[in-house]
């Protein structure tokens, strides 16, 4: 079995319940399989340490800070706080390697 990037963005500020809002809508969406290749595969996430970004950043080079060595398949997840163009806070972009 392998691994492939995902990304969820949730609108919620509370990073906990935005990342029980992820896992429970991949596993609404794509059952409880172990290797579904979804954020239900993780056990869990780290607040990355780097400045709230935009959505369109978040997505434009998440891909770029899978070599954070936090991230592991069937391990932790990363947290990028996002927000808006004024800078408010609206959510957060989990992303990180699934197990498919």
């Amino acid at each position: 079995m392998g691994a492939h990037p995902f990304a969820d963005y949730i609108a919620t500020l509370d990073v906990e319940a935005a990342y029980r809002g992820a896992v429970d809508m991949a596993i609404s969406e794509y059952g409880r399989d172990p290797y579904n290749g979804t954020i239900s595969t993780t056990d869990g996430y780290f607040v990355l340490d780097a400045p709230p970004a935009t959505l369109t950043e978040a997505s434009e080079t998440f891909l770029d800070r899978l070599d954070d060595p936090r991230i592991e398949r069937r391990g932790d997840c990363a947290a990028w706080a996002i927000r808006d163009e004024a800078g408010t806070r609206t959510g957060w972009f989990f992303f990180g390697l699934a197990s498919s």
